[in-house]
């Protein structure tokens, strides 16, 4: 049995440990001081600057912020890059392709034509974004191996988008009970007693000089401002979207070849991730 340890103590570490209950994990190590010392899952958590004490065959990255511990632990650390390990996307997140199943899908296929219809009637400029605008775009429909539906909104204030969930988004009428989650720079939307559960999220960006900035994820995302100042509208299943004006290169921006299907994408395969100072927000 091989001895690991993990670098990231948040919910990543929490479905690799879920699903890889097998593994004999000897540590966890994570770039937030608040954390050295304490416990998660019943296991350590300790400063990375401890990481050479520990005798490991492979450390897993269960943290979205891969690219950035990648380096760190290659050039601030020394360790063999052939003792890194960075999962793929499905084995450190909740949902595992729950597109896969005929009715899951059907449900994303109608939160996205549904939000944006009335999104469009409200003059609320919801974008599709990342994966969800990447199988519109692509494939004309949502990505069977994708786990989640992606929306953002660009430069309004979170009490609009407040009052736009609170007052018109939660009278939506779906097949299964919304389950709405207000969070600092996001909305978190579940479906209870669906098929295969996923989220659906809402997302807040905000224009800093050239970028937009993507608020939840501390700007590990980003792109160039003008594709979130204007918009595109593309058509799908009958119904008009929004989606990032010149969505291509938003997209070449993001996946680097997008045209290429890819299954088991990981953190490391973005083309372009933000620096993330993880104890600092923007």
């Amino acid at each position: 049995m091989k001895n690991i340890v993990l670098f990231g103590s948040g919910n990543g570490a929490k479905e690799y440990l879920l699903k890889n209950k097998d593994d004999n994990i000897l540590a966890l190590f994570d770039n937030d001081i608040k954390k050295h010392g304490t416990s998660f899952e019943g296991i350590k958590i300790y400063s990375p600057s401890k990481i050479n004490s520990f005798n490991f065959d492979e450390i897993v990255i269960v943290s979205q912020w891969a690219k950035d511990i990648y380096e760190q632990l290659i050039n601030e650390l020394k360790l063999d890059k052939e003792k890194i390990i960075i999962p793929a996307k499905k084995d450190i997140k909740e949902a595992n392709r729950p597109f896969e199943d005929k009715q899951t899908i059907e449900l994303g296929r109608n939160i996205i034509k549904e939000f944006s219809k009335l999104a469009m009637q409200d003059n609320i400029v919801l974008y599709l974004d990342f994966g969800t605008l990447l199988g519109i775009v692509r494939d004309k429909d949502i990505i069977e191996w994708d786990d989640d539906i992606d929306f953002s909104v660009s430069n309004i204030s979170k009490d609009v988008l407040d009052d736009w969930v609170q007052n018109s988004l939660k009278n939506l009428k779906f097949p299964y009970k919304m389950l709405i989650e207000n969070k600092e720079f996001c909305y978190m939307i579940k479906f209870e007693n669906s098929l295969r559960s996923f989220e659906t999220t809402i997302n807040l960006r905000v224009t800093k000089e050239d970028y937009s900035i993507h608020l939840p994820s501390k700007g590990m995302w980003y792109a160039s401002k003008i594709h979130f100042e204007k918009y595109d509208i593309v058509n799908y299943q009958g119904q008009d979207v929004f989606v990032p004006y010149d969505y291509e290169n938003y997209l070449t921006f993001l996946y680097g070849n997008w045209r290429i299907p890819k299954k088991d994408i990981t953190m490391a395969d973005y083309a372009n991730l933000g620096k993330v100072e993880i104890n600092k927000f923007i």
